[in-house]
């Protein structure tokens, strides 16, 4: 929509009207075998016609109409979104384009860690899946949300003995020994030793150790245990 064509034929001259299946649109008339005309604005694909002072003439094939589908991803997290045509997958390929009138089926896929939390610039939703039928050109949105997982601290030996915190500071237990955290994210603790003669003896549900440093990576809820003596 929007383009120049160039329509081809005879006895142009005196022409009154040009219409990409029955929308009108404006023209020039070049000469009495060439018409240039803008491909209007709500055209469909389907059949062109020209009046003249001696009548109108409609052509035996079919002019397409090509509209522009455009698919987004927003949010947090991330995912996929693929159309039933294969024409798009977005990932890669985020738009594409489609005869003016054809109907649109897009399916959104989110990646580990992420959830699908709706879309926007549809015609109808079901669930993952989006209808856009192509009037002219769209844009369509899915939404994907980084799921977040709880950390949990706890500590053996006597109460008070020892803190434990996050490297972020979302973790300093003593008061807060729990934390949420996106999915795929690696939360280091550190744990010190406080009350009279308490000892640090090591811990239990990280991911890895260093002394008396503990790893984890959150693609769930976790719980982890520091162990201080007495």
């Amino acid at each position: 929509m929007g383009s120049s064509v160039t329509l081809s034929g005879t006895n142009f001259t005196g022409a009154t009207a040009v219409t990409f299946n029955s929308v009108s649109t404006s023209f020039t008339v070049s000469s009495d075998t060439t018409i240039q005309a803008t491909v209007p604005a709500g055209a469909a694909t389907g059949p062109l016609s020209v009046t003249t002072p001696g009548g109108t003439a409609t052509s035996a094939s079919s002019f397409t109409v090509m509209v522009t589908l455009t698919v987004m991803d927003t949010g947090t997290g991330s995912g996929t979104v693929t159309s039933s045509d294969s024409g798009i997958n977005c990932g890669a390929t985020c738009s594409a384009s489609y005869n003016s009138g054809t109907t649109v089926t897009l399916t959104a896929t989110p990646a580990g860690g992420s959830t699908f939390t709706g879309w926007s610039g549809c015609d109808t939703v079901s669930g993952t899946t989006c209808s856009v039928t192509m009037g002219g050109a769209r844009a369509v949105s899915a939404t994907f949300t980084l799921q977040r997982f709880t950390l949990t601290v706890s500590k053996t030996g006597i109460i008070g003995d020892g803190t434990v915190t996050s490297s972020d500071g979302g973790i300093n237990c003593g008061a807060t020994c729990s934390a949420s955290y996106n999915s795929g994210s690696t939360v280091v603790l550190t744990a010190t030793p406080t009350g009279f003669l308490s000892i640090f003896t090591g811990w239990d549900g990280c991911d890895a150790v260093s002394g008396t440093t503990c790893s984890v990576t959150m693609s769930a809820a976790r719980e982890v245990t520091a162990n201080f003596l007495p």
